[in-house]
């Protein structure tokens, strides 16, 4: 007997925004330009998260447990103004895998203006 898909467990909108989350994590872990340029910043996952809502005002807004057996994490501000994607080993340990600002939430974006490339 086969077990039900992701997708028939979980409503579409939260797959999408686990799905995006995810690869925007591995791109960042991935790229190899992202590494050379950027140290990791990792911690105990309670000082991690504690530091981003302080300086950030960021909580979490999406999280998603990886096929490696990891948490992944996305937290934002209130105001979208920025994101963090953290990515939080079994034995606590957290690391901030991408950052960045303008994050939109497709969800709850009717009236939100996009952003042109």
């Amino acid at each position: 007997m086969m077990a039900p898909t992701l997708s028939a467990r979980v409503p579409g909108t939260l797959v999408a925004k686990f799905s995006v989350a995810l690869l925007l994590g591995a791109l960042a872990v991935g790229h190899p330009a992202a590494a050379d340029q950027t140290p990791t910043a990792c911690g105990p996952h309670t000082d991690v998260i504690k530091a981003l809502g302080n300086k950030f005002h960021e909580t979490q807004s999406a999280t998603a447990l990886t096929s490696a057996g990891t948490l992944l994490e996305v937290l934002t501000a209130n105001d979208g103004a920025t994101w963090t994607i953290i990515v939080s080993r079994p034995d606590g340990l957290s690391c901030v895998v991408a950052a960045g600002q303008n994050w939109q939430d497709k969800a709850n974006q009717a009236s939100a203006t996009s952003i042109a490339f």
